[in-house]
């Protein structure tokens, strides 16, 4: 391996004169700067292309973590005295989130599970049904939407004619109470007399 000569009077060192320690220490520093780089401007612009793609593009946000056990991170109000259970670590705050997460999903999933179900067992009998039974059922179910919706249509209409109702008595009750109180003004104040 031919290495580039270095100019006699420099200062510079090859990294092979360097100590194994400080080397490594800068070849750490080196890849920690390159991610931190990466992180702060990341491709935006583009999906990522595959799971490997992902990966690159993703792990460079190691630079933003940070140890589990340091405590500093806290609020200063809690103190060791106080009920510890509050504090989560991540992991543990990961799991519950999870959990949660994938409890959801399976309630999901079942009920997506339950509906598929109904839908095919409407789909068998319908498929042993003649032309004639199909209109009858779908008749019956025109009519119950149609009275439902003529029930619905009547008791939004009541509520409505109920609501003007009132809307008309408290408009008369304001009125009458004004020219009540208008009426008592002027019985209250002396007759003017005319100045000769």
């Amino acid at each position: 391996m031919n290495r580039p000569a270095v100019p006699s009077g420099s200062s510079l060192k090859r990294p092979a004169e360097l100590p194994a320690d400080t080397l490594k220490h800068k070849l750490l520093a080196d890849l920690v700067q390159k991610d931190c780089n990466r992180a702060c401007v990341p491709d935006i612009n583009r999906p990522f292309s595959s799971a490997e793609d992902a990966f690159e593009r993703l792990f460079p946000y190691h630079v933003f973590a940070q140890d589990e056990s340091d405590d500093e991170g806290y609020p200063p109000e809690y103190s060791e005295e106080q009920d510890v259970t509050l504090r989560l670590s991540r992991k543990q705050a990961w799991n519950q989130v999870f959990e949660k997460k994938g409890k959801e999903f399976l309630q999901r999933h079942a009920k997506q599970l339950e509906s598929m179900e109904k839908i095919e067992k409407k789909q068998k009998i319908s498929e042993h049904l003649t032309g004639e039974e199909k209109y009858q059922i779908e008749l019956l179910i025109y009519s119950d939407h149609k009275s439902t919706y003529e029930a619905e249509k009547a008791a939004a209409s009541e509520k409505a004619a109920a609501e003007a109702a009132a809307a008309e008595r408290a408009a008369a009750e304001k009125a009458a109470a004004a020219a009540a109180t208008a009426s008592s003004n002027n019985d209250s104040l002396p007759p003017l007399i005319p100045n000769p």
